[in-house]
C-alpha cells in the first residue's frame, strides 16, 4: 500500500531517466558553447592573416595595357587582388635568363638566421642547373626568390634584365614553372588537376594540350593505363 505523497518505482525510475536527460542537455550546452569560442578564435585568426599587408614589394609600373581585361563578377577585395597581380612590367616573351648579385635573405619567421650570405649566380636561357647541398643550404630559398615568393634582405634577383618584383605577378607565374619533389593531387580527375589554375579561363587547355603536356612530363602512358571511371 502506497501512502499519500510517496513515490513509486516506476514514478523513481521516470524522475532519474528526466533528471539524466537534463544533465545531458547542460552537457551539450557546456560542449557548445566551448565550440562557440574556439571558432570565435579561430574566426579572429584567419581574418587576421586575411588582411595582412604583403611584405614583397610592388611594382612601380603601372598596370600594363597588355594585360588581359576581366569581365567576370567579383566582389571588391578579389577585384584587389587582381589588381595586385597584373600590376608591373609584362614583356613580350621570356628568354629565361636569371642572375643573383649579392643576395642576402633570411626568412620573417627567423630574421636571426641568414639562409643566403652574399649570393651570386647566372644561369644562361635553355641551360641545366643543380643546386646541391644540405638540408637547410638555401636551395629552395633560391627558387622562392626567382619566383617572387619572397623578398631577399639585400641584393637583386633578375629574371632576363629585369628585377623580378618589378615584373606582373600573373606575367611571372604564366612564365616560370616548378615541380614539386612532392606534388600534391586534389580531390578531382587528372584533368582537371593538370589544368589546375586555367580552368575556367580564357587560356584554360583543350584536351590536346593536356594530353600532350602529360606526354611531356613522362606520364601518359600510366594516367592511359589507370582504371576509366
Amino acid at each position: 500500500m502506497v501512502r499519500n505523497g510517496d513515490m513509486t518505482s516506476g514514478q523513481l525510475v521516470s524522475f532519474l531517466l528526466y533528471l539524466q536527460s537534463l544533465s545531458d542537455a547542460f552537457a551539450s550546452i557546456g560542449w557548445v558553447f566551448s565550440s562557440l569560442t574556439q571558432a570565435v578564435g579561430a574566426a579572429d585568426k584567419v581574418f587576421e592573416l586575411m588582411n595582412r599587408k604583403p611584405r614583397l614589394r610592388t611594382p612601380v609600373t603601372p598596370e600594363s595595357q597588355d594585360s588581359p581585361p576581366y569581365t567576370g563578377i567579383l566582389g571588391i577585395e578579389a577585384l584587389k587582388t587582381r589588381r595586385q597581380r597584373t600590376l608591373g612590367l609584362r614583356p613580350e616573351a621570356a628568354q629565361g635568363a636569371i642572375e643573383l648579385e649579392n643576395v642576402e635573405m633570411s626568412y620573417p619567421a627567423r630574421p636571426q638566421r641568414q639562409i643566403l650570405n652574399g649570393l651570386s649566380l647566372k644561369v644562361e636561357p635553355g641551360s641545366v642547373v643543380a643546386l646541391v647541398g644540405q638540408s637547410g643550404g638555401g636551395k629552395s630559398s633560391v627558387m622562392s626568390l626567382i619566383t617572387h615568393m619572397y623578398e631577399q634582405s639585400a641584393g637583386r634577383v633578375l629574371f632576363d634584365g629585369l628585377e623580378v618584383h618589378e615584373l606582373s605577378p600573373e606575367w611571372l607565374s604564366r612564365n616560370i614553372s616548378i615541380v614539386s619533389q612532392e606534388p600534391t593531387l586534389f580531390g578531382r580527375s587528372i584533368k582537371r588537376n593538370l589544368m589546375l589554375g586555367l580552368e575556367g579561363t580564357d587560356d584554360e587547355p583543350t584536351q590536346e594540350e593536356i594530353e600532350e603536356a602529360a606526354r611531356l612530363a613522362n606520364a601518359h602512358d600510366f594516367i592511359q593505363a589507370m582504371p576509366q571511371k
